[in-house]
């Protein structure tokens, strides 16, 4: 009986190791459709202060990128916000994480235009293509003098000794849906990983 009883556990044991391998292969319809790209592939930790795409004061340690995304579905896909998680180390060596979500209305703006102050807002990241490839996220505007890339700039990531390490470990998710800004059709949800140095 104990052999019977035995033996139904390996075979139970077996299947559901099957199942689960079978579950996992398979990738989503959002890894499916796109690639990312990070320009810089790798991008350089600066210790001093900046300024954001907007003029915004940014203390260092910080890194600024571009994104690029290449779109082998049958559909439009339109990115609406990226959610960042950064990991690094303390002066201590204990890990740290900060997270940061990047919106199309963090770049919102004003220009002066003949003594008229005008109002640049953004409401995506762009649209990219059924079969677009290496697309720059972009702000879409219909004023030519809105036009702006947006550069992801990342900073306040605290101050370390000298001689520490600065590179970190950076998880991107971009959102958005399949379809165009004015008709969703489906969730679109990915993540992928980069380093700085």
């Amino acid at each position: 009986m104990r052999t019977w009883i035995s033996r139904l556990k390996l075979v139970t044991l077996i299947v559901l190791a099957a199942l689960l391998a079978q579950c996992g292969g398979k990738k989503s319809r959002s890894a499916e459709a796109s690639t990312w790209a990070v320009l810089p592939n790798e991008p350089i930790v600066i210790l001093g202060p900046t300024k954001d795409s907007t003029g915004a004061d940014v203390q260092g340690p910080w890194f600024a990128f571009r994104l690029q995304m290449s779109n082998s579905d049958t559909e439009t896909i339109t990115i609406m916000a990226i959610d960042l998680t950064i990991t690094g180390t303390d002066p201590a060596g204990g890990i740290t994480t900060k997270s940061i979500t990047f919106t199309p209305t963090m770049f919102d703006h004003s220009y002066t235009d003949n003594d008229v102050e005008k109002q640049c807002k953004y409401y995506s990241f762009g649209e990219i293509p059924a079969g677009g490839a290496n697309i720059d996220l972009s702000l879409p505007t219909a004023d030519v003098n809105c036009t702006l890339q947006p550069y992801f700039v990342v900073g306040d990531l605290g101050r370390k000794d000298v001689g520490s390490s600065y590179r970190y470990r950076v998880k991107a998710r971009p959102l958005g849906w399949f379809g165009p800004f004015a008709n969703p059709k489906d969730r679109y949800d990915m993540s992928f990983d980069f380093n700085t140095k």
